[in-house]
């Protein structure tokens, strides 16, 4: 018989909504809120900071849900979501929370779930334990809703344990991460779900769970919470039937309503509905009757929000997508100098490492020049010191001459020094010349027939160079150079003192890095020599020519050929021709041969 009273209260007020309205006060926007929420939203335009525009829109719909215009708390509620959506953060997670209330009173309860579930994965990302008890108390709630405020679902969960140990699997995760965080109030919601289990199966530990919760939400100073809590006791204690404890139990929330002036749609109704469950039971008339006119006026003012929201709604969704363009160009201006602001720190940084390389670089340069300059130095010292030995050589072998008797004897003197000098010549040359490792043959050559003639008193010879330029390394150009000395000193002794008109020629040139080296006189030629035959064999029959086993030796070390030939008659004298390649030949094809100094 209750239902259909309390049907019939509902009815009555409906035709009479004057009753009970001055019970408690009006539930008007919060002025204190709306300021802030405004003041917060400008400051966010301001400053293009989309995350404090989340926190005022939020704001703005938590002050209109408190005042029971659930349909504008939404709509801002979901602003929020669109705004901060992919930026975790407590207002983001709050605002799936909050506007999963506001669709529960639509019922809605699937999106319920979805928006806690949500909700949870944003705290656990951000390891918000609070913030996570608060997701595992929607989600219980909802859990609750689809299996046990349903009587055919309740009868089935009773069945099915599985489901009533998932509500407390919830539970129990309510009340650890509460724990951990510290967080007095998930505390007590996780005492307050266990309660709602407890009586809706009939266990009386409810009514200490509630104990529990009331002296939590007490000592954390949430009267709002505490109201909560005192009309779950009343709806406890009306279930076990203990009807004065659940009068006295409305009678005191009432009470505490009226002292804190506590003006909240969700906690005024949850007192009211549970004042007309208590009187209609108690059968308290009056009392049940002034409940539901009251309980009558909040919904009627909830659906006056509604209807207001409704005429309003267009032109706030306008400003709302307004502000959004404009936030959204404002993100796009954003997007646009952060892109130019890396750019230019990208030139920049390119530039400074440009900067630093070359830097490197140039004082690599600068040591590498310093260390050629060095090693210049210290080439130049040691072929100044083996011309300055070389020179001692022969100042010795000169003192030594000028103390021989015998003529044959100085006569050979004379000579080595005349080979030293060659090479005497060729370290003045790698020393006083440009090229530290090499010499020009062009000049070189002339030199050493210069110094030849010089020594031996040698006067009125026709010299004709046709000489190339061809630079030569140390290790060629000395045997050349005494190649060349033997051959002048040759000439000298056996061709110039002979003819009346003496010429000597030289030529050297290079065709495909093979250089050709070709020494002419005019001179009477070898008599009793047969030229047309190798050097090897013409060494091997003049076995005590000194000069000739010199030059065979020295053409095995430039690793070249050489020949002796006669001038065509009627044109008389000695032609030697010279041929080496610039480059080493292949391994396996050099001559290994030797010639011995031994014989006399």
């Amino acid at each position: 018989m209750q239902l259909p009273i309390f049907r019939l209260l509902i009815l009555v007020t409906f035709c009479f909504p004057a009753f009970g309205q001055s019970l408690f006060p009006e539930l008007n926007l919060d002025p204190d809120n709306i300021k802030k929420a405004q003041a917060m939203e400008s400051e966010a335009m301001a400053q293009n900071d989309s995350v404090l525009l989340g926190k005022a829109w939020f704001l703005f719909g938590n002050t209109y849900k408190k005042a029971g215009n659930f349909s504008r708390g939404n709509e801002y509620f979901l602003k929020v979501i669109r705004i901060l959506k992919g930026k975790d953060s407590k207002e983001l997670a709050m605002a799936y929370l909050t506007l999963n209330e506001g669709i529960h009173v639509n019922g809605r309860s699937r999106v319920d779930y979805e928006n806690a579930c949500i909700a949870l994965d944003i705290f656990s990302r951000m390891e918000d334990n609070s913030g996570i008890a608060l997701a595992y108390n929607y989600i219980t709630s909802f859990y609750k809703r689809i299996w046990i405020w349903d009587k055919q679902e309740l009868k089935k969960t009773a069945a099915i344990p599985e489901r009533s140990d998932t509500i407390r699997h919830c539970i129990d995760a309510i009340a650890f991460h509460a724990s951990v965080a510290k967080d007095t109030t998930m505390m007590a919601e996780a005492h307050l779900q266990l309660a709602d289990l407890y009586r809706h199966f009939n266990d009386k530990r409810a009514i200490t769970e509630l104990d529990d919760a009331y002296l939590l939400f007490l000592a954390k100073g949430d009267n709002n919470a505490v109201v909560h809590t005192i009309c779950h006791m009343a709806s406890a204690f009306l279930k076990f039937r203990d009807m004065p404890n659940a009068i006295k139990s409305v009678d005191k929330a009432e009470k505490l309503m009226s002292q804190k002036q506590i003006a909240d749609y969700w906690t005024s109704t949850h007192l009211i509905e549970a004042q007309v469950d208590v009187f209609v039971a108690a059968k308290l008339w009056k009392r049940a009757f002034e409940a539901a006119s009251t309980l009558n006026h909040l919904y009627a003012q909830r659906r006056s929000g509604d209807r207001d929201n409704a005429i309003q709604s267009f032109y706030l969704k306008e400003e709302a997508e307004k502000k959004e363009a404009e936030i959204q160009a404002q993100r796009a201006e954003l997007e646009a100098a952060r892109a130019e602001r890396n750019f230019t720190l990208a030139m920049g940084a390119l530039l400074l490492l440009a900067i630093i390389t070359s830097l490197v670089f140039y004082f690599l340069y600068k040591k590498n020049r310093q260390i050629s300059a060095k090693n210049q130095d210290l080439v130049r010292e040691q072929n100044h010191r083996v011309k300055n030995n070389l020179q001692v050589i022969a100042s010795l072998l000169s003192l030594q001459s000028d103390q021989l008797d015998d003529t044959p004897a100085r006569r050979l003197i004379d000579e080595t020094l005349l080979r030293i000098e060659s090479m005497a010549i060729l370290h003045r040359r790698l020393y006083d010349g440009e090229q530290l490792a090499q010499v020009d043959l062009a000049d070189f050559i002339p030199e050493i027939v210069r110094g030849v003639l010089e020594t031996l008193g040698v006067k009125q010879v026709s010299l004709d160079y046709q000489l190339a330029s061809v630079l030569l390394g140390a290790d060629k150009a000395t045997p050349v150079g005494l190649i060349v000395n033997e051959l002048t000193t040759n000439a000298c002794k056996y061709a110039f003192g002979r003819t009346p008109n003496p010429r000597f020629r030289i030529e050297c040139f290079e065709h495909n890095r093979v250089i050709r080296l070709v020494v002419t006189d005019n001179g009477p030629g070898m008599e009793g020599v047969n030229l047309s035959v190798p050097l090897k064999s013409l060494l091997k029959s003049h076995s005590s020519t000194f000069g000739i086993a010199l030059i065979q030796s020295q053409i095995l070390q430039l690793n070249g050929k050489g020949q002796f030939t006669g001038a065509t008659p009627p044109d008389t004298g000695v032609s030697f021709q010279l041929e080496f390649a610039r480059a080493w030949p292949a391994p396996g094809s050099l001559v290994t041969s030797a010639v011995s100094f031994s014989k006399s």
